[in-house]
């Protein structure tokens, strides 16, 4: 159970993450290795999509 919901937590915070750091630090992001690269293309499927 624990697991669970910390591994749901864990995606979304990482995705918010991506997405802040993006358009916060452009250049530190790229030159910085990502620690999840899960997290990219799903930031750009939320940054993508139309809210």
């Amino acid at each position: 159970m624990f697991e669970n919901s910390s591994a749901s937590s864990s995606t979304g915070y990482a995705a918010r993450a991506t997405l802040t750091v993006s358009n916060d630090e452009s250049p530190y992001f790229h030159s910085s290795p990502l620690p999840h690269p899960v997290a990219v293309p799903e930031a750009c499927r939320l940054a993508r999509s139309p809210q």
